[in-house]
């Protein structure tokens, strides 16, 4: 008997160390797949930063390009003898400036939408690993409360296997007052409840 019991024991004891042990892999998994969605939140915050330099930079270059071809084409302008401060040749400088600064436009429109795409790409994986450390939490919780309800029900069937018998089993194994209250002892004494 005594080696059933610690058998017994030792089962459920397994039960419970099982649920722990399943319940600290699950959270360790969980914080490992939650530090990695961090750790490309933090590349995809600084692809942002990188989107809006680089924009700045193309836009740069093309008031720099912009620039040197205006004064290229003012110089030859000049050197044919065209008066470059007024009429077509004002004109036709004019509409290169206009026509530039729709193209700067364009390049600092699409940086920040590039910028706001990395940054809402961020934000989403912050909250895929709260969700995943929730997640975690939850599923180490309901790990640990198996691994305690089976370490429970294994001490109940070594206590009703030492008893002989299961509150399950039992037909009407009441002690005697029980029964003088009962539907039997209404029965026969002509009472209904």
């Amino acid at each position: 008997m005594c080696s059933t019991l610690a058998l017994g024991l030792f089962s459920a004891g397994a039960s419970l160390m099982q649920g722990m042990a399943q319940a600290d892999a699950i959270r360790a998994q969980s914080e490992a797949q939650a530090r990695a969605q961090e750790a490309n939140a933090r590349i995809a915050q600084q692809k942002a930063h990188d989107a809006i330099e680089r924009g700045g930079q193309d836009e740069l270059a093309l008031r720099r390009n912009i620039a040197q071809q205006k004064g290229h084409n003012r110089a030859a302008m000049a050197s044919a003898g065209i008066d470059i401060d007024s009429g077509s040749a004002q004109d036709i400088q004019n509409a290169s400036i206009q026509e530039s600064e729709h193209d700067a436009a364009a390049i600092r429109f699409n940086a920040a939408r590039e910028r706001w795409g990395y940054i809402t790409q961020s934000e989403n994986l912050l909250e895929q690993a709260a969700m995943s450390r929730a997640n975690g939490d939850s599923a180490a919780n309901n790990a640990l409360f198996g691994g305690l309800v089976n370490f429970g029900q294994g001490l109940a069937g070594m206590y009703y296997n030492n008893m002989g018998s299961s509150p399950l089993t039992q037909q009407n194994n009441y002690p005697s007052w029980v029964n003088t209250f009962g539907p039997e002892h209404s029965r026969r004494n002509g009472r209904r409840f």
